[in-house]
């Protein structure tokens, strides 16, 4: 059989090759060589690798956690997705495929031949699409800690948009999952993301925020990315101060009915009899919150999405919120943050050349002064 190495980790990961149990990296690469379904997969039409580095910072000293490499291949039959994953951390290592996740109950749906794996992310959460007796539905599986307040939310927001013009599809829950109904569509990315669908989407996203959020929890907002870059790229730490000095300091904040993950793919488009009808998804984070820092989250996914760059996709989103209410005060900071936010995020995902660090630095700087 033909041997086929994805990028090796050591490669990937060099910006962070200094950390503690960076040996991991190397070792993770030897041991996805010697797995013969994970080749055997990674030969196949199609098939995607992803990685997620699980770092933790303390003392300054920033530490490799665990790492989970993943291929996944496309089957034309149910469940329409073979995966294979590797967990390995100092004393941790196991392989599993798509059906034995361990923090997932996935055994039992795809037994079923009309189920669609649409997303699936080792460890974490699967999204399928069941067919059933009648209208195709979306079904989420998450980890058991994580159930309950993903549904719990969910709920609280419908409550708070209710009577708004805000689609959110209609919650069903079971033991083991919950289901999205009558949410058909496609994610809105790449050609789909015209400048009419990112103005509705941006006047969607205000009208969002003008709910009130009396009730729900607040979102949670990740630690500050700045100690985290220092460790990681030690050698722009001093650009990076820079860049965090400059933004403005203030404790006051108006709270709103937030997303609290936003991006294009959390949002569905329906091609067929309206092709502008946009719907939300995943209001696993929802709550109330930063209104500044749900849309400059939003804006810089554009970054990743891709998009048509013949036009200023921002312009539109900005232009669409506007008709709404004024984009939020702090929108320039908090764009600064989420660059920030999103550099690490890279870095995280690996395969981040100085290039891409250095562009991702240039926007966090024209954000934080302007």
């Amino acid at each position: 059989m033909m041997m086929l190495a994805p990028s090796p980790l050591v490669q990937r990961y060099a910006l962070i090759g200094h950390c503690e149990n960076a040996s991991l990296l190397a070792k993770a690469d030897a041991l996805v060589a010697a797995d013969r379904p994970a080749q055997a997969l990674l030969c196949k039409p199609g098939a995607a690798v992803s990685t997620d580095i699980q770092t933790r910072l303390r003392d300054g000293v920033l530490r490799l956690k665990q790492i989970l490499w993943t291929v996944q291949a496309p089957l034309r039959s149910a469940p329409g997705l073979q995966a294979r994953t590797l967990c390995l951390g100092p004393e941790k290592l196991c392989w599993f495929d798509l059906e034995d996740d361990p923090a997932l109950h996935l055994d039992e749906p795809l037994a079923d031949p009309a189920t669609r794996i649409l997303r699936y992310i080792p460890g974490r959460r699967a999204t399928v699409m069941m067919a059933g007796s009648g209208e195709p539905i979306i079904q989420k599986f998450k980890k058991k800690e994580r159930l309950v307040e993903a549904i719990s939310r969910h709920r609280m927001v419908e409550r708070a948009a209710s009577g708004q013009y805000i689609p959110i599809p209609r919650l069903q829950t079971d033991q083991i999952g919950y289901c999205l109904t009558f949410c058909q569509g496609e994610a809105l990315e790449g050609g789909l993301a015209n400048a009419n669908r990112l103005e509705a989407l941006g006047s969607l996203i205000a009208r969002l925020h003008d709910c009130d959020p009396a009730g729900l929890p607040e979102v949670d907002v990740p630690n500050d990315p700045l100690p985290w870059l220092q460790a990681a790229i030690p050698g722009l730490a001093p650009r990076l101060q820079r860049i965090w000095d400059a933004l403005p300091k203030g404790n006051e904040k108006h709270l709103s009915l937030c997303h609290g993950d936003l991006s294009l793919a959390q949002v569905l488009v329906d091609r067929g009899t309206d092709p502008d009808h946009l719907t939300l998804l995943d209001f696993d984070r929802a709550g109330a919150g930063d209104a500044g820092r749900d849309l400059a989250t939003l804006l810089c996914g554009l970054q990743d999405a891709a998009l048509d760059h013949s036009f200023n996709a921002e312009q539109f989103v900005i232009e669409g919120y506007s008709r709404i209410s004024s984009p939020p005060a702090n929108l320039r900071p908090a764009r600064a943050k989420a660059e920030l936010e999103r550099l690490r995020h890279l870095i995280r995902k690996g395969g981040t050349p100085s290039r891409r660090v250095i562009a991702g630095l240039e926007k966090a700087e024209a954000a934080s002064l302007a």
